[in-house]
């Protein structure tokens, strides 16, 4: 499934293929909602493991960082 943006999940997680715009590297990208009501970005391959108390504030950190390339898996319903 293509898609541009990422999303944030009512519960669980998506996972996004997507290219970091300044490495040029292909990396994968999980969303996962916290039980505090934010959400959490994960990308294991530029290190990266943060917990952000509103969803708008990982799409700030991402935007200018990474080009969502597809969506490749989902647990649950997004928002």
């Amino acid at each position: 499934m293509n898609i541009t943006t990422i999303q944030c999940p009512q519960c669980g997680f998506n996972s996004y293929k997507a290219l970091n715009v300044k490495t040029n590297k292909e990396v994968t990208m999980t969303i996962s909602k916290c039980e505090s009501g934010g959400c959490s970005i994960q990308i294991p391959e530029d290190d990266v493991w943060e917990e952000h108390g509103h969803f708008n504030d990982i799409l700030l950190y991402s935007e200018n960082r990474y080009k969502i390339l597809e969506i490749i898996e989902t647990d649950c319903f997004n928002d």
